[in-house]
């Protein structure tokens, strides 16, 4: 349970300071050990006991890049897309983190492949994470434009450019 929210905490400060730095997610690793703020979230890895590749490869999964999202895909075909082919994730686990079923899932992705034959390209700044969508409160956008919104302090209009949508979709 403490590892839990001690995890929690590294992936929250790895966020905002990531924001900060406006560094994508491999930038980061890359620099997490000799810049200064990234130098506290590997303190308190290394306070945890475990392993730092181990700790990125969970944040790697961990976190959905806001620029997978095309104008040719819905919210979840591109979720789905994305941990399938570039995280290498089962359907089934895609669909235990996201709170859907492995039909579903299995429908968006084969609609995706479909749609899209080629991997999606990653060049973001922002994230969020994939357990955000197993809360079913919302629809999958409306759950990212809500993180992306609240947790990022993104306007409307910036976002609608991020997810590739209309404004008015967004808003």
């Amino acid at each position: 349970m403490a590892e839990n929210s001690s995890f929690l905490k590294i992936k929250e400060d790895f966020s905002r300071i990531s924001r900060q730095e406006n560094k994508s997610f491999d930038e980061v690793v890359m620099l997490l050990k000799e810049l200064r703020p990234f130098k506290k979230i590997y303190d308190k890895i290394e306070k945890l006991g475990t392993d730092f590749n181990e700790i990125i490869e969970k944040l790697r999964l961990e976190l959905i890049p806001a620029s997978i999202f095309s104008k040719e895909l819905s919210s979840l075909e591109s979720i789905a897309k994305y941990c399938v082919e570039n995280l290498g994730m089962r359907l089934k686990d895609v669909a235990l983190i996201t709170n859907r079923s492995n039909k579903t899932i299995w429908q968006a992705y084969s609609a995706s492949k479909k749609k899209s034959k080629e991997k999606l390209v990653v060049a973001s700044s922002y994230y969020f994470p994939l357990s955000l969508l197993g809360e079913r409160r919302y629809s999958v956008l409306e759950s990212i434009v809500v993180y992306l919104k609240d947790n990022l302090g993104l306007r409307y209009c910036e976002i609608a450019r991020l997810l590739h949508r209309n404004d008015r979709t967004v808003w």
